[in-house]
């Protein structure tokens, strides 16, 4: 058996009973790790010290025991522990090691988290029905189960942890970016995956808006999208309560038949791009803080403009002459800056050069304090935005504060789709091109960190004495920062075939939001911090 020996911090190891050092004179500190053999640990005694040059010290490996109790919660679970099964309550004595565990829950339930009552345990994936768990001492572990309601088309469905490891909570709502394998769901999905909804434990619907493939983007034209269902990388938005602070909530992923289309425009739907007749069922603005996808040939209400074109999509024209500007813009400066904005321009943009002079504001779009027919032309206006300074290099992504400006110098043209993300808080503005969300982490992207623009704007596009229009955007679309601009991560637990036991539920009134509260029924307790209490039973 191999073991280690780190002794005047250089490590050493041997698969013989020896490890031996030479040093100069003097006494030096030395630590043992611990070593895992068939899965069970062998601890050195002693683990650490200090041994003077020249001397010899004998380490001594030993297994170690540990007391497990087995708790589910409700108490109709049971636990396989390393292949033998517990009921509620049960107990035994281990070897210190590391063991596969497995919960079964109960009929019309599914694992929720597994959790132990100190660091003695900890799980490989504690969100995992079938997961690891790394003994070191005695300790209580509990199989937590969450009741399923799923909304009467669905058939099946895959629970989905969304784990915030961030100190701050989620806004609410929050939008949070889902990745789904949909190739791994095939058999269940129709080939265009409007059979696909997510809803909450208890039946409520999630708002989602499927946004496509990122793994093949020629599955995103209309006439490729009955074959969705063979992507490896589909992106969904959801749109959540909040993600409590160092925790996870429970949505859920929900299959009806395969016939069943479950797409809407109110609270399940897609991008407006992914149907041949635009926008069919285009949800966002039931998903988004605020979208606009522009459908039919007028400006929709809250924007105006000067020489623009709607057209299932929204361009502003190139002005065509000296010192004039055509712009789209929204009437109110309603839109924080602190929220992501995105503007999706599906056949790319590339700088143009200006009509009859050298220099130039050119094009460009952003987040702006005053509106105006010249966007960034007026001296010391507040932005953040993409824009085009031609004949100045380095000015692309700028922010502009009271008369000062600081600018990167990294985007010049974009690829031939892709979405333009911006924010700005008080410590900085990010800016970034992409076809990946967070579409600001790639080399199109920029962070600036002074001379920053923060506040209620006007979200503004503009093409000023230039040569070049700014479009088609099909859509732009506002969405909840992140903490720290880190997107919870997204677990998936195992396909179930929804169960059918009748469902019973206690409603209360009367407690103060937030309150926990139990019920027994049938022998089982159950308990709530909402207002519902369900519990899935035989009949």
């Amino acid at each position: 058996t191999k073991w280690n020996v780190t002794y005047d911090g250089i490590l050493n190891s041997s698969t013989t009973n020896t490890i031996v050092f030479a040093t100069t004179s003097g006494s030096y500190s030395f630590t043992v790790p611990n070593i895992l053999i068939n899965n069970v640990y062998y601890f050195p005694t002693p683990s650490s010290g200090t041994l003077a040059a020249g001397n010899t010290i004998t380490i001594t490996f030993a297994t170690k025991s540990a007391t497990l109790t087995f708790d589910d919660n409700p108490t109709t679970g049971n636990i396989v522990f390393n292949g033998v099964t517990y009921a509620n309550g049960a107990s035994n004595t281990i070897l210190e090691g590391i063991y596969t565990i497995n919960a079964i829950a109960p009929s019309g339930y599914v694992l929720n988290n597994w959790q132990a009552s100190n660091s003695n345990v900890t799980f490989s994936n504690k969100y995992e029905s079938s997961t690891t768990a790394s003994v070191t001492g005695n300790s209580v572990i509990t199989a937590n189960y969450i009741a399923v309601i799923p909304p009467s088309n669905i058939i099946y469905y895959v629970p989905i942890h969304l784990v915030n490891n961030q100190t701050t909570a989620t806004p609410s709502p929050f939008q949070q970016m889902v990745a789904v394998n949909s190739l791994a769901y095939k058999q269940y999905e129709a080939g265009n995956l409007d059979n696909i909804e997510f809803f909450y434990a208890n039946g409520t619907i999630v708002p989602s808006w499927l946004e496509g493939s990122t793994s093949n983007t020629l599955l995103n034209n209309p006439t490729n999208t009955i074959y969705l269902n063979t992507s490896s990388n589909t992106t969904y938005w959801v749109k959540t309560i909040s993600i409590p602070a160092s925790s996870f909530i429970t949505i859920f992923m929900g299959f009806a038949s395969l016939s069943n289309n479950l797409f809407n425009t109110v609270t399940t739907g897609e991008a407006p791009t992914l149907t041949s007749a635009y926008a069919q069922y285009d949800d966002g603005a039931g998903v988004f803080n605020n979208y606009w996808n522009f459908a039919g040939t007028t400006l929709p209400s809250g924007w105006t403009g000067v020489n623009y074109t709607v057209n299932n999509g929204l361009t502003v024209n190139a002005p065509g002459s000296k010192d004039f500007a055509n712009y789209a813009n929204t009437t109110s400066a309603t839109y924080p800056t602190n929220q992501i904005t995105e503007f999706y321009l599906p056949q790319g943009f590339a700088f143009g050069t200006p009509t009859g002079g050298t220099y130039g504001i050119s094009e460009g779009w952003g987040l702006t304090k005053s509106a105006s027919v010249s966007g960034s032309e007026i001296s010391g206006e507040n932005t953040i935005e993409v824009f085009n300074n031609y004949g100045i290099a380095g000015t692309d992504f700028r922010t502009y504060l009271n008369n000062v400006s600081n600018a990167s110098s990294i985007f010049t043209s974009g690829p031939s789709s892709f979405i333009s993300s911006m924010y700005s808080t008080s410590s900085d503005a990010v800016f970034g091109i992409g076809t990946n969300p967070p579409l600001y982490s790639n080399s199109h992207s920029a962070d600036l960190v002074k001379d920053i623009w923060t506040g209620n704007s006007f979200i503004h596009i503009w093409s000023f004495d230039s040569n070049t229009k700014v479009g088609p955007i099909d859509y732009i679309r506002t969405r909840a920062l992140p903490p720290n601009d880190i997107m919870p991560g997204v677990l998936f637990g195992p396909i179930t075939a929804v169960p059918t036991l009748p469902i019973s539920k206690f409603i209360e009134t009367g407690l103060p939001s937030g309150t926990k509260w139990n019920v027994t029924y049938d022998g089982i307790l159950n308990s709530s911090t909402t207002n519902t209490i369900v519990f899935a039973t035989t009949s």
